[in-house]
């Protein structure tokens, strides 16, 4: 019997993927990989702006940007759940170099102003129910606080506000749960001939820059 030395090695494990960063819309666009997802990728990007701006003293949220759904969309999907035990509407300022704030700080008595003003980076409208047959979406309550989405600023409509990720509308059935996070991902399709990293930049620039 012959003894054989084990040796331990270190195997490099990571996921790497090509993005474009649009430094003047403030809109990334990237692969996805089997490791790195929309949520990994957003999440590290947001860390990587946040750690690199920490002596500014600004904060920035990176949400994906999603196909857009307007505010009658959102009622339609809602009344689809029947039983809705719980309703939560999320609404976030903008992050501090948008064009948005800007127009923003002219328009003071808006919502969005309001909550920005008072340095509140989201605030959350929570609803719940134990009765059997759930919320009533039509009551005035539940209804003045979808409406609030159409109007959180006076440019800024619901499928805008879902879309770039400043509302996201999330509710609880039976067995059924439903967000407007779930709403697909703005893609665009690559070509073969357009796989190089050039060919990739010239896509997502005329993406980004058609859309917004």
């Amino acid at each position: 019997m012959t003894r054989t030395n084990l040796i331990k090695t270190a195997d490099d494990n990571y996921e790497a993927v090509c993005f474009y960063y649009n430094v003047y819309k403030e809109k990334v666009a990237f692969y996805t990989s089997n490791r790195l997802g929309y949520s990994e990728f957003n999440n590290a990007f947001e860390g990587i702006l946040n750690k690199v701006l920490e002596s500014e003293k600004v904060i920035f949220n990176i949400d994906l940007l999603k196909n857009s759904l307007n505010l009658d969309d959102i009622k339609k999907e809602l009344k689809k759940i029947g039983v809705i035990k719980e309703l939560k509407i999320e609404i976030k300022a903008p992050n501090p170099d948008s064009d948005l704030l800007d127009r923003i700080k002219e328009n003071k008595g808006e919502y969005i102003a309001d909550i920005k003003n008072a340095k509140v980076t989201k605030t959350s409208t929570v609803f719940t129910s134990n009765a059997p047959s759930g919320l009533n979406l039509d009551s005035k309550i539940i209804d003045e606080q979808l409406d609030r989405v159409d109007n959180i600023h006076y440019d800024l409509d619901s499928r805008t506000a879902v879309s770039k990720g400043y509302v996201d509308i999330y509710a609880t059935g039976n067995k059924v749960k439903y967000s407007t996070k779930d709403n697909g991902p703005i893609k665009s399709l690559i070509e073969e001939s357009q796989k190089s990293l050039s060919g990739f930049v010239e896509v997502m620039r005329g993406m980004i820059g058609s859309i917004f």
